[in-house]
């Protein structure tokens, strides 16, 4: 019996230093690269996928997505983003004419002493989709209802857009006002629009008092994490309507990338 158990003793030891010199002699495991950024196609962008899919759209390409930190998009984009005026706030706003989606021309001129929102503009990007689909975050339509005197004109600069989808999107929202067409980028470029969305405020005198952000929630999500939400563009408007100057007249906008062409 001792010397039964002497032998088990004697095989649990050699087969001990066995594998122990497996393990040292194996090579280590080849680091796996880093797949896309959680930010650049994390949880939230993955659920307006989905919403985009849903509804039948062209899914947007979540590769080119602007994160809030300028990651993730494609260098001859990035040029001409750079190349962008940064700041337009307190300058006159320039003036356009461009065409609706009955192929009528808007200008701006043709809203002379009203205070005018301009909504930079792109039905496949998921940051655009979340401000109309993510309920109960209608921002764009509970806006507009909030501020019935205001002239609120949607611009999409996208090269790629297809004036069918605008229409489509524009009648599945049941939209009260006017989407146009900025298809060359001479509109966005004048105003220095990087992402969608991306919003301007004009006020009576035609001077823009505010550009940046809808607000501080990207994709629904409050940032930074535990801050209290916030709408610039309501703020502005209030502001703006009660002749009081705009406390925070800019902030840096988020979203997708403008699609120049």
């Amino acid at each position: 019996m001792k010397r039964s158990l002497i032998g088990l003793l004697i095989i649990f030891a050699a087969t001990a230093i066995i594998m122990v010199g497996c393990k040292k002699s194996a090579p280590a495991e080849a680091e796996k690269p880093n797949s896309v950024s959680s930010t650049a196609n994390g949880p939230a962008e993955q659920q307006m996928q989905k919403q985009v899919d849903r509804d039948g759209h062209t899914p947007a390409n979540v590769e080119n997505i602007q994160t809030p930190d300028g990651r993730a998009v494609v260098d001859e984009l990035q040029k001409i983003i750079e190349a962008l005026p940064e700041k337009i706030v307190g300058q006159k706003a320039p003036d356009f004419t461009l065409k609706n989606l009955d192929g009528n021309d808007v200008s701006l001129k043709d809203f002379a002493g009203k205070i005018v929102v301009l909504e930079w503009f792109n039905y496949e990007c998921p940051f655009v989709r979340a401000h109309y689909t993510m309920d109960p975050n209608y921002t764009m339509k509970n806006l507009t209802a909030k501020y019935p005197d205001v002239v609120w004109l949607s611009i999409n600069s996208t090269a790629h857009q297809e004036l069918e989808k605008n229409r489509r999107w524009a009648s599945m929202h049941k939209l009260s006002w006017q989407i146009l067409e900025d298809i060359d980028g001479r509109v966005g470029r004048a105003y220095g629009a990087k992402t969608t969305p991306q919003m301007y405020v004009i006020d009576n005198t035609g001077t823009v008092v505010y550009q940046g952000a809808i607000d501080n929630a990207p994709l629904g999500k409050v940032e930074p994490a535990g801050a209290e939400k916030i709408n610039y563009v309501d703020n502005a408007l209030t502001e703006v309507i009660a002749g009081k100057p705009v406390a925070v007249p800019y902030t840096k906008s988020y979203g997708c990338s403008v699609k120049y062409k």
